[in-house]
């Protein structure tokens, strides 16, 4: 007879036995991630309807831009932005108006509206830019690339589009070996222009701020290829509308519309101008304005101009030795002029002297609205 102990021991580990409180924390945890796993997927797929919801709004106000006579083409359209915003990117994007008077041209074109936050939609570029402007004679091309170049659209006030334009460290070069470039430019609008009752209204402003500035060789002049700093500030007095276009326009002069710069500053080497004042259309849509300015550097700036043949090299002589009386030193020594800058009749004055005469403009060549004569001279606020 075999005798077999009452009770078998087992040698092998046992698995530690888990308590309630174990229990239950495991049991929460696989719960919160199905649930997470679940809002992630309901999320998901609004997101997805929302974005094609977006990507179809966007591709429809495209239809109704080329249906007005904008000419708009890319190639392929996909969605972006996911989680945090909606979005579309359109590859080798072209604009250009009706009249293809200038064309851009994009590798990258994306349209994106976050979902949280206060930040506004914004239309950015990246990739490769290519510039075209057709004068009618000749179509002059430019490209390059930027390390920024976006707008921020703002709710619209009315038929102009407002908001934030952002472009840095732009960089062009022409067909014929010209260059141009920006190296930071804002630039800022809001309002209505048709909102105005009266030309005593002003419904619509808007500033430019810019540094580091190249010009192309065709404009050079007074201040060479390079402007430090250029800003600007003002608003459209008088209702302006969107069509018909350039009937608008001369409603607008007829009515008394100007343009209120509040502030204006150039500097550019050893020029540097700050003024304020008006600017309108005479009678033969020709501009005219009258500001107040305070320029230091202008004898190099006039040295340049006739250097260029932009001004008679004799006119030039002469306008020094005049603006010389009527400088006065500043606080730091610094030679400063306080004179009126004009334009009337196409002729451009400082002070006393005319330095030359513009080239007209064509703006309202077409307009079928007739003037009630020359407007006057504008006068500040």
């Amino acid at each position: 007879m075999q005798l077999r102990p009452a009770t078998e021991v087992s040698w092998l580990p046992q698995p530690p036995r888990r308590s309630r409180r174990q229990r239950r924390l495991v049991a929460w945890l696989v719960a919160a991630t199905v649930l997470l796993l679940l809002v992630f997927a309901g999320y998901t797929a609004w997101w997805l309807s929302a974005a094609a919801n977006f990507r179809d709004g966007t591709l429809a106000w495209i239809e109704q831009r080329r249906a007005e006579g904008w000419h708009v083409t890319y190639g392929d359209v996909t969605r972006r932005g996911f989680p945090f915003a909606l979005g579309v990117r359109f590859d080798d994007a072209v604009v250009a108006p009706r009249d293809h008077a200038w064309q851009w041209a994009t590798a990258r074109l994306r349209f994106t509206a976050p979902l949280i936050g206060s930040r506004p939609p914004r239309l950015g570029a990246g990739g490769d830019q290519t510039f075209e402007f057709n004068t009618g004679s000749a179509i002059s091309r430019w490209f390059g690339r930027a390390q920024q170049m976006s707008f921020d659209i703002q709710p619209a006030d009315g038929w102009m589009p407002n908001g934030r334009l952002a472009i840095r460290a732009l960089s062009l070069a022409g067909d014929g070996g010209d260059t141009t470039g920006i190296g930071y430019l804002d630039f800022l609008s809001t309002g209505d222009p048709a909102a105005a009752a009266s030309a005593e209204v002003s419904t619509w402003a808007a500033r430019l701020t810019a540094e580091k500035l190249q010009l192309p060789r065709a404009l050079d002049g007074g201040c060479g290829r390079e402007i430090d700093a250029f800003e600007v500030e003002g608003g459209l007095y008088g209702a302006l509308n969107p069509s018909p276009w350039p009937a608008a326009l001369a409603r607008w002069r007829d009515s008394g519309g100007v343009v209120e710069i509040e502030r204006i500053r150039l500097a550019c080497g050893a020029l540097n101008i700050d003024g304020e004042g008006t600017l309108a259309l005479d009678g033969r849509g020709q501009p005219i304005g009258a500001m107040s300015t305070h320029i230091q550097g202008y004898d190099a700036a006039l040295d340049r101009l006739a250097a260029a043949q932009t001004i008679d090299p004799h006119i030039a002589a002469t306008a020094k030795i005049l603006l010389r009386a009527l400088a006065r030193s500043n606080a730091d020594g610094a030679a400063t002029l306080s004179a009126p800058l004009s334009l009337q009749d196409r002729a451009l004055s400082l002070g006393p002297v005319t330095l030359l005469r513009l080239q007209p403009v064509h703006w309202l060549d077409s307009a079928v609205v007739p003037s009630n004569g020359d407007a006057p001279a504008p006068a500040g606020r």
